[in-house]
């Protein structure tokens, strides 16, 4: 093998293993904050995370902001569960990005619509997501 195909490989498997390293910090990242979303809704609402976070989206007391995380966390588990409710406030929900946290985002309502319907390529992440609330009760 030359000098050149060898420099060429390792060059090859060094970029491989930075885009695996940055996609698993990645995925790391969007599970912990899923996961702390959906304990926090979990802590204040009764039901599964999808129920939890469904009432939380329904809190008019609580902030913009933590309603339309609880909206991104649902897109997130794409669950399609949750379709029926983000469905019926899509028409009603007329802010475009950015909302500043002043309106519920109709940009993340959307995208949650799409991959509850669709699904997503993060969804198989929270299989054991009910596992959270067990913990974030006790703890």
């Amino acid at each position: 093998m030359s000098r050149f195909r060898k420099i060429a490989l390792a060059v090859l498997v060094v970029g491989f293993s930075g885009v695996l390293v940055l996609a698993g910090g990645t995925f790391y990242m969007l599970h912990a904050e899923v996961k702390r979303i959906c304990v926090e809704a979990g802590n204040r609402f009764e039901g599964d995370c999808v129920e939890s976070l469904i009432a939380t989206v329904k809190a008019e007391e609580l902030p913009f902001k933590t309603r339309n995380e609880a909206i991104w966390a649902l897109g997130q588990l794409a669950d399609a569960k949750a379709l029926p409710y983000l469905t019926e406030i899509q028409p009603k929900t007329f802010c475009q990005k950015p909302c500043g946290n002043k309106y519920l985002c109709r940009y993340e309502l959307d995208k949650a619509v799409k991959w509850c319907t669709q699904g997503n390529l993060t969804r198989w992440m929270y299989a054991h997501r009910e596992d959270w609330l067990e913990e974030g009760r006790k703890g």
